[in-house]
């Protein structure tokens, strides 16, 4: 139903979907300081992949996109996690912008997301099909036809759903969020969408310092025997 993902973004330009619409390069060098910091180790830098590639994160591998008023980390958190539960240090502790959290995983139909505004959650949702774990904060605007039914789940003839089932699918109410945020879906893009997510570069930083490739063997070599007294070769 919708794109796996696991993502968290640092945003400090108003508006956010116009400073991603030029597909702006990726700075690796501030997007390895972020690694290092969020790893609390060195790391190993791994190229650039596009950022629709690898949303959903990978364990021992952060994806990090710095661009001009607008960072994102793909961190393979756990799907179980609600999202008010983001560690501190991933939220950026101390500033004055807006950290974003939108994640969602098929495994369950799970999905959630956030938005802090400086160190105030101002909204935090979590659920799957059937059953809502987290809902903190005021509904959004662009919540409003979710919750209105506008784009419920549909089942096969033969299926009755359960009383409890939503009336969306918690994925694309989590892509919904990351939509109306930050301007662009993952899932259905479409060519007049102002940004495509696989246009869109990151860079990988593995957890640990490179490792120093090992010296080539070199063959011994052995003097040949001297030759007995007497005789000559």
């Amino acid at each position: 139903m919708g794109a796996e993902l696991s993502t968290i973004w640092y945003v400090d330009s108003p508006r956010p979907a116009l400073a991603l619409r030029g597909y702006p390069a990726p700075d690796a060098r501030s997007g390895q300081a972020i690694a290092r910091v969020l790893f609390d180790d060195d790391v190993t830098p791994l190229g650039q992949v596009p950022l629709a590639h690898v949303a959903a994160g990978t364990p021992d591998v952060l994806y990090v996109g710095v661009y001009p008023g607008v960072t994102v980390v793909c961190a393979d958190f756990p799907a179980t996690m609600l999202p008010s539960e983001l560690p501190e240090h991933w939220r950026r502790a101390g500033s004055s912008g807006r950290t974003l959290f939108v994640a969602s995983s098929v495994a369950g139909a799970r999905a959630g997301f956030a938005e802090w505004r400086g160190e105030e959650l101002r909204r935090s949702f979590s659920a799957d099909a059937a059953d809502i774990f987290e809902d903190i904060g005021v509904p959004q605007v662009w919540e409003r036809p979710f919750w209105a039914g506008e784009f419920p789940m549909t089942y096969p003839l033969d299926v009755f759903p359960d009383p409890q089932m939503l009336p969306f699918h918690p994925q694309r109410f989590a892509e919904a969020a990351n939509r109306a945020w930050l301007g662009f879906r993952y899932t259905a893009v479409q060519p007049d969408d102002a940004i495509d997510p696989a246009r869109l570069l990151v860079h990988g930083f593995r957890a640990g310092a490179p490792v120093a490739p090992a010296p080539p063997q070199v063959p011994e070599t052995r003097n040949p025997d001297p030759a007995p007294p007497g005789r000559s070769r």
